[in-house]
């Protein structure tokens, strides 16, 4: 089972990935964590969009240090492009069975960096 879970950073999606280690998963299991963020808000400050996709991707390795420890196999990756659209379309091409999207929780300024694709897909 492919299980694809987006996170934002987000004190609803900080939870989302400790969850999914209280569930049995079937053998062969594997999980992929993703962040998207817009590049759009750093057309002019290129080198601010590499920091912050740096420190996006470390966030992530630290969320799936969890999944790990109970011994799943967890990829992760930070998608640099509209989160709205970037979520749904790497669930559909990694053909995974199930897609957790990390809820909102970030202000106005945030959510226009990351954006709230759960909110997009409700």
């Amino acid at each position: 089972m492919k299980i694809l879970i987006g996170v934002d950073g987000s004190s609803a999606s900080d939870a989302t990935v400790p969850e999914m280690t209280l569930h049995i998963w079937p053998e062969g299991s594997e999980f992929k964590l993703v962040t998207a963020v817009d590049p759009f808000f750093f057309v002019r400050a290129l080198q601010l969009l590499e920091e912050t996709k740096k420190s996006t991707k470390e966030e992530l390795e630290e969320d799936a240090a969890g999944l790990r420890e109970k011994g799943w196999p967890v990829s992760t990756d930070v998608l640099l492009e509209n989160p709205r659209h970037a979520i749904s379309k790497l669930a559909t091409e990694w053909k995974a069975d199930l897609t957790v999207p990390g809820s909102h929780g970030k202000g106005t300024f945030t959510r226009l960096l990351i954006g709230s694709t759960a909110q997009a897909h409700s």
